[in-house]
């Protein structure tokens, strides 16, 4: 990253790889999301009674991968923090949230098996 002349940091170009995580994100929270049969918005209302607080905007913006309508803006980076909030909202590890879902039980299996994807068996509900 390179400073401009006033010291502020210039925005770091997104790469292919950086947009492929954004939407795998994006993907895997709007699946457990659905799972748990809430909308954006009650999702904001239970993470912010958890003390893990998110607007829905920025629920919307993460679940398209999207930022805005600029090209510059295309694709949202997910923060560290933002990360490890959805994560302990829906009980999994970080990485199941950056790991893509199976085409066959979207990184759900049924009771009993495993998803041969992700490699471990989901708990119900996550």
């Amino acid at each position: 990253m390179t400073l401009d002349v006033t010291t502020r940091a210039t925005k770091p170009r997104l790469t292919e790889e950086t947009t492929r995580y954004a939407r795998i994100v994006g993907r895997n929270i709007a699946l457990r999301r659905t799972r748990r049969g809430l909308s954006q918005e009650q999702l904001v209302a239970a993470m912010t009674a958890a003390d893990l607080p998110v607007t829905a905007t920025v629920i919307g913006f993460i679940e398209a991968g999207r930022v805005g309508r600029r090209p510059e803006n295309q694709y949202r980076n997910v923060s560290v923090d933002q990360l490890m909030a959805f994560a302990t909202f829906f009980g999994c590890d970080p990485t199941a949230l950056l790991t893509p879902a199976c085409e066959a039980c979207e990184g759900f299996p049924p009771a009993g098996f495993t998803c041969k994807a992700r490699g471990t068996a989901e708990a119900a509900g996550a």
